[in-house]
């Protein structure tokens, strides 16, 4: 049976939904909603891969908030398995504010991250089919080869995907010692969004940028670029996959899911154009759902992308 470790971040998202939209006396005021959940590329690669069949395992820190167990038993309930979530005693999960407003979203602002504790980077990676990062440039103490090391002991037939995001600080101030060849020699995917991608080369290209990283050793760079869709580099070629269009609802972890999705097609040894074109899919009709926890199933997918096609 496939699967999956998931390692990286988990907070507590509050997502303020579409902010002086709703009206008092004919002049809009109040946001349509506020919701709290469970958030973090860690959390919604999990659900992504969980919900497409794939059992996962996550690997993460969190404190010992009077909701967090409440939320990781939510996760249990889904299939996934959270004994590798350390809580931290006496400590707070970090809390991320983000605004999502019509079909843009943007973050106010997060509470400190948990360190990423040594004991969670020794697990035995052996019996899974795919270890997944997300978040990798939120936890400085592991820039030190702690993360290689682990990447270093996965199986030659298991895959390696790397979520970089970044630090809300210069990126010069830390990028030679977070991105590093010897790191990023051990990744076989590398997912970057476009400001990552340019943050990270000083290269305004995504299409130069992806060139730039894969000097470092990942066999793909993947470039998510929103509601432009993605590109994906591979052996000096440059594929592009568009963006399904919906009515978006939910923008936050969207990328994740499109990380979960993409995870999904690299295990399944398809095409990178069918895999692409998947991930696109799958993070669009992410974004699309009515309810946080109604993620879609493969078998919709599939009809939505590769209607007269093979899953």
């Amino acid at each position: 049976m496939t699967k999956a470790l998931v390692l990286g971040e988990i907070c507590i998202d509050v997502i303020l939904n579409n902010p002086a939209s709703v009206p008092v006396l004919g002049k809009n005021v109040w946001a349509e909603s506020i919701q709290m959940r469970l958030g973090g590329s860690a959390t919604y690669v999990s659900q992504g891969l969980q919900v497409l069949g794939i059992p996962t395992t996550v690997n993460s820190v969190v404190g010992e908030d009077p909701l967090i167990e409440v939320y990781l038993n939510q996760l249990q309930y889904l299939g996934i398995d959270i004994s590798h979530v350390h809580r931290q005693p006496s400590a707070a999960t970090s809390v991320c504010i983000g605004v999502v407003d019509k079909e843009k979203k943007s973050f106010i602002g997060c509470s400190p991250f948990l360190k990423y504790p040594d004991h969670l980077l020794e697990i035995n990676p052996e019996e899974f089919d795919l270890v997944y990062f997300g978040g990798y440039l939120l936890y400085p103490e592991i820039w030190d080869g702690k993360l290689s090391n682990l990447l270093q002991k996965v199986r030659p037939d298991a895959h390696t995907i790397l979520d970089t995001q970044m630090l809300p600080i210069p990126v010069d101030l830390y990028r030679d010692r977070a991105i590093t060849k010897s790191l990023l020699e051990q990744v076989e995917v590398l997912l970057v969004d476009r400001k990552e991608a340019i943050a990270l080369t000083k290269r305004q290209n995504p299409e130069e940028a992806a060139r730039i990283l894969a000097d470092y050793g990942p066999k793909i760079i993947t470039v998510k670029l929103g509601g432009q869709g993605c590109l994906v580099l591979t052996q000096g070629e440059i594929l592009k996959s568009k963006s399904l269009k919906v009515d978006a609802r939910d923008l936050i972890g969207a990328g994740d899911f499109f990380g979960a999705a993409f995870s999904y097609g690299v295990l399944m040894g398809w095409p990178l154009q069918k895999t692409a074109d998947f991930a696109n899919g799958f993070a669009a009709l992410c974004a699309a759902r009515k309810e946080s926890n109604a993620l879609p199933e493969l078998s919709l997918v599939l009809k939505h992308i590769f209607p007269s096609a093979i899953g």
